[in-house]
């Protein structure tokens, strides 16, 4: 059904940020200032969809827990671009990246934690 495939997809682009801005050093490599931009726009949608999935009528721990850990590669690898700012009228990374830390905090302290102990540590090492 729909809810099953909107899972796939779901999954499938944290899995896909994961893997696109995933690294195997202890260090993030340095984020190319051409990615600024879309760093910014996809750590937003990210964010919507934490709130979305930490929300009392959407809670979803599996998917919520593979959305934490994808936020925490995205903040690891766009450190080098947090106090980037643009000349348009779109997004920046540095307060794209403080929202996406916000709902993090938010998450500990919402109903969801509660259902999820592993959820607390999850964002522990995302942040």
């Amino acid at each position: 059904g729909l809810s099953h495939s909107e899972l796939v997809i779901g999954n499938a682009c944290s899995r896909g940020l994961i893997t696109a801005f995933g690294y195997s050093n202890q260090d993030a490599p340095i984020l190319d200032n051409r990615l600024f931009e879309p760093m910014a726009a996809a750590m937003s949608c990210l964010t919507e969809s934490l709130k979305r999935f930490s929300s009392i009528d959407h809670a979803d721990t599996t998917r919520l827990s593979s959305l934490i850990n994808a936020a925490g590669i995205l903040l690891a690898a766009s450190t080098i671009g947090a106090g980037h700012r643009n000349d348009s009228s779109k997004i920046d990374l540095g307060p794209a990246r403080l929202q996406c830390v916000d709902i993090l905090f938010d998450i500990v302290g919402s109903v969801v934690h509660r259902k999820d102990d592993e959820l607390g540590l999850s964002i522990g090492e995302a942040l």
